[in-house]
Formats: C-alpha cells, sequence, structure tokens
C-alpha cells in the first residue's frame, strides 16, 4: 500500500499540472453537481444519495481485480464508519438543497465548507487561531450573508441546506485528516462509499424506486465523475502547492453558472457573485497564509462534494 493511493507530496511541484488536475476537478464538481441537480426533477434526494455511493464504489471494480483486498487494509474501521454516516447527513443535504437553491447559489455557499474547517482545526488540532485568520473567516462568513440577505428576502430551511452541508463537510474533513496520517486516499475513499452504501439505503428505503434505464445511465455517470474528481484534486495538490491549486477552484463558479443557465434557465444575482468571491477570497488567503507559516508541514485538503 506504500504506492496506492499514496498521499505524500512529490518530491517536486509542478504547477502546470496541478492547475491542471484542479480544472478538471472544478469541472467535473460542477458536471457532477448539474447532473444530480437534473436527476432531482425526476428522484427523490435521498434515491440519488444511495445509487450515487453504490456506483462510486462500482467504479473502482478494475482496482479489486488489479489489487485483491489490499486497498482495504485499515485499522481504523471505526473511523472509517463514522465518516461513512456524517457523509450521508452531509450528502443528503447537500442533494436536498440543490433540489430547491440554484446551482450557483448552492455552489457559492458551498464554498463556506473551508471556513468551517478552520475554525475545527483550531478547536479539535490545536491550531493557532491568529488575528488574521480571524478577519478572514469574519469576511467569508459575511460572504454568506450577502448571499442569503436575511432580512431583505425569505429564508427558510432548504436556503440553509447548503451551509448545513458545508459544515458537514467540516467535520468530515478532520477526519480525513486523521485518516491520511495512516491510510492512503484510495483506501478512505473506498471505505467512504462501503460505510455509505447502507445507511444511505435504510435512509433511501421509504422513498425507494428503481431508476428508469435513462437515470440509470445519468447515475452510473454519476458515481464515476465522484471517483474521477477526488482522483484528480488529491492529484493535483500532490503535483503542486496550495497556493497555486486553489484560486483554481472558483471555476467551479463560473461552470455552474453556465450550467444552470443553459439547461434550468437560473440567471444567478448578482449578491450571489459578490458573496461567493468575498467567501473564496477568505479560503484563498487562509490556505496560503498556513501554508507560508508552516512551509513543512503537510496540507491535506479532502474532496468537497461535488
Amino acid at each position: 500500500m506504500s504506492r496506492l493511493g499514496s498521499t505524500k507530496p512529490a518530491s517536486g511541484t509542478n504547477t502546470a499540472r496541478g492547475m491542471l488536475y484542479i480544472s478538471v476537478t472544478a469541472l467535473v464538481g460542477s458536471v457532477l453537481a448539474t447532473l444530480i441537480k437534473y436527476l432531482t426533477l425526476t428522484m427523490h434526494p435521498f434515491n440519488i444519495m444511495f445509487y450515487r455511493a453504490l456506483f462510486s464504489f462500482l467504479t473502482f471494480t478494475p482496482l479489486f481485480i488489479r489489487h485483491g483486498t489490499k486497498p482495504l487494509k485499515s485499522e481504523r474501521k471505526g473511523l472509517h464508519a463514522t465518516r461513512g454516516a456524517i457523509q450521508v447527513l452531509q450528502l443528503a443535504m447537500g442533494i436536498t438543497g440543490l433540489k430547491y437553491v440554484s446551482i450557483a447559489k448552492f455552489t457559492a455557499l458551498r464554498f463556506t465548507g473551508p471556513l468551517f474547517a478552520s475554525i475545527l482545526m483550531v478547536i479539535f488540532m490545536g491550531e493557532k487561531f491568529r488575528t488574521r485568520r480571524a478577519i478572514a473567516l469574519a469576511i467569508g462568513f459575511m460572504g454568506a450573508l450577502v448571499i442569503l440577505r436575511p432580512g431583505i428576502i425569505p429564508i427558510d430551511i432548504t436556503t440553509l441546506l447548503p451551509i448545513g452541508s458545508a459544515a458537514a463537510w467540516a467535520v468530515i474533513s478532520i477526519i480525513v485528516k486523521k485518516l491520511t496520517r495512516t491510510d492512503s486516499s484510495i483506501t478512505i475513499t473506498l471505505f467512504s462509499t462501503i460505510f455509505m452504501i447502507p445507511i444511505a439505503l435504510l435512509v433511501a428505503l421509504p422513498y425507494f424506486t428503481l431508476p428508469t434505464w435513462h437515470e440509470f445511465f445519468l447515475l452510473i455517470t454519476v458515481g464515476a465523475l465522484n471517483s474521477i474528481g477526488h482522483i484528480c484534486r488529491a492529484q493535483a495538490f500532490k503535483e503542486a502547492d496550495v497556493s497555486a491549486v486553489v484560486p483554481v477552484e472558483f471555476t467551479r463558479l463560473i461552470w455552474v453558472t453556465i450550467f444552470g443557465f443553459f439547461l434550468f434557465g437560473e440567471i444567478p444575482e448578482i449578491w450571489t457573485w459578490v458573496g461567493g468571491i468575498m467567501i473564496f477570497s477568505a479560503n484563498v488567503y487562509i490556505a496560503i497564509r498556513e501554508r507560508n507559516l508552516n512551509k513543512n508541514s503537510k496540507t491535506e485538503i479532502p474532496p468537497a462534494i461535488g
């Protein structure tokens, strides 16, 4: 397992390759979110969640054919199970949020995930809470308020689901950070889907339906894209420094805006862009500053929801 899915950084950096990988990640994630939103027009979000986990796992079949059960060796299965359970909650909120919120607004609000993770790093991982980080976090969460505009437009539970999903993602990121100390990225991804499948099935049972052939094809695509996105993201941070690749992820908002307009007739409000830029700028600043403060440390950035 030393080579398989290793999370060790490359001996050198290749910025161009790293930026290319993260660009692919952003595009794949945008297509993934668009397909999921399209599927919510005919399928219950909990059904989509179950099939997404199932088909994501099945895309790793060639890996088992080549390596057998080697990728499943881990002494931290309890932590993997906890991560799988929280990820079901995260996806339930995320996919349901996509059903009711415009895809651009959803994406912009999901950028708050790393902000929540930064706070949790201070609480649970002992990282220092510096003044500049506090200011950046304040700006980022102000960006969320700019998008939501409470008191100006009505806010209900469906509007808050993307933020709930982002907060759950932050908890997952802490768990993944702990897991990367002993397990490879491939092992972590595999166990995530393995534990998600039965939990997601139980949640989806009251609404369970078999997909049509059209939905079946789209769900297979969703599963494959999910795995591709995870792999490309991990490779991006292996190839290049975080300061080079993180800003490129903002292209995700551009892609979903294009897809949302042509497929769903959605036109994002200017406040979605203003707030999104505020949130993303805060993320970039925190990531680069923390990297510069401790250049010898590994920066583990787990995959986000597609």
